[in-house]
C-alpha cells in the first residue's frame, strides 16, 4: 500500500517529540574534544552520523516527492535507499595536509553509486501504471524530484558550517607553519609522476574526466568501454598522491594534534552543541525512514 506522505510526515514529528525525551535511546555525542580526531568527530560527525545525514536527506526527499506527486494527482512509490558513500573520511577544507590518502580517490565509487541511485529513482518513477515517457506525469516527476532534493539539501547541524570554517582557518595556519612549501612541492611531484594537479580536488576532477561518459539509462557504468582503464588510472593517480604528500601529512597532523586543545577550549560550547546536533541527526534519520516505510 502506498504510504500517505502527509500522515507519515506527521508521524515523524510525533516520533521526534517522543524521542527527544528519551535520553538513553539517543546515540551518544562524540567524546570531549582533546585532539585532531576528536575535534573532527565533533565538528564533522562520526562516519555513522554522516551516513545517517545522507539517509535522512534521502528519506526526507522521498517523502517530499511523494507528497508533491500526490498533490499533482499521481501515485508515486517511495524508493529504497542506497548510500552515496561510506563517508569514512573527512577532508577538512580540502587542505593537502588534512585530506586522507588511500588506494583510490573515490571517483569510480561515486560514479557507480550515482548510477545505482538513478536506477532506484527511475524504477520508482516507472512503477506507477500511469507512467509514460514524455507525458505530463514524467515532467511532474522531474519537477517533484527537483523540489524534493532542494528541501533535503541541508545535511549538517546548526552552527556546523561556521564552526568548520573556524577550524579550517586554524588548520590552514598549522599547514602553512609546518609545511610552507607543501602546495608547490605537491604540484612539482605530481607533475613528475605524470599526473599534474594543483591539489587533491583538482586531481579528483581530472581523474573523473578520464572516465567514459554514460547514458542516463546506463545503470552499470562498469560495462562501458574504457571503464577498466579509467579505474587503473585512478589507482595510479591515488598512489602518486600518497607518495607526494604522505610525509607532510604525518608532520602537519602531529602538529595539529598538539594545537587542538586550544581550539577545543575556545570553542567548547559550539563543539558541544554541534556534536549534539549530529547525535540528533541519527535519531531523525530513523524517524524519516520509519515515516517513509511501508505500512504494517
Amino acid at each position: 500500500m502506498t504510504p500517505d506522505p502527509v500522515r507519515r510526515l506527521t508521524a515523524v514529528a510525533v516520533a521526534a517529540a517522543t524521542l527527544t525525551g528519551c535520553g538513553p535511546t539517543a546515540p551518544a555525542a562524540a567524546p570531549a574534544a582533546t585532539g585532531y580526531d576528536q575535534v573532527i568527530a565533533q565538528v564533522y560527525g562520526t562516519p555513522a552520523q554522516r551516513r545517517a545525514a545522507d539517509a535522512r536527506a534521502w528519506w526526507t526527499a522521498r517523502l517530499a516527492a511523494a507528497d508533491c506527486m500526490t498533490r499533482a494527482g499521481h501515485s508515486y512509490a517511495i524508493a529504497g535507499y542506497t548510500a552515496p558513500s561510506l563517508r569514512d573520511d573527512v577532508a577538512a577544507g580540502n587542505l593537502l595536509a588534512f585530506t586522507p590518502t588511500g588506494p583510490t580517490l573515490g571517483v569510480a565509487e561515486k560514479l557507480t553509486r550515482a548510477a545505482d541511485t538513478r536506477l532506484i529513482l527511475d524504477a520508482a518513477a516507472r512503477a506507477a501504471t500511469d507512467y509514460r515517457p514524455g507525458t505530463d506525469r514524467a515532467a511532474t516527476v522531474r519537477r517533484c524530484e527537483t523540489e524534493a532534493a532542494a528541501e533535503a539539501a541541508n545535511r549538517v547541524p546548526d552552527e556546523q558550517q561556521a564552526l568548520a570554517a573556524q577550524l579550517v582557518d586554524q588548520l590552514r595556519q598549522v599547514q602553512t607553519t609546518h609545511a610552507p612549501t607543501l602546495p608547490a612541492d605537491y604540484r612539482t611531484c605530481m607533475t613528475a609522476a605524470g599526473t599534474p594537479a594543483a591539489d587533491v580536488t583538482d586531481l579528483r576532477a581530472r581523474v573523473e574526466r578520464m572516465f567514459p561518459p554514460t547514458a542516463a539509462d546506463a545503470y552499470d557504468p562498469t560495462t562501458v568501454p574504457g571503464w577498466a582503464d579509467a579505474v587503473a588510472a585512478e589507482r595510479r593517480a591515488a598512489a602518486a598522491d600518497t607518495r607526494c604528500r604522505k610525509d607532510a601529512v604525518k608532520t602537519v597532523r602531529a602538529a595539529a594534534d598538539r594545537q587542538m586543545t586550544g581550539f577545543a577550549r575556545e570553542h567548547a560550547a559550539e563543539l558541544k552543541r554541534v556534536a549534539a546536533g549530529w547525535a540528533w541527526i541519527q535519531i531523525d534519520a530513523r524517524n524519516a525512514e520509519t515515516a517513509a516505510g511501508p505500512e504494517d
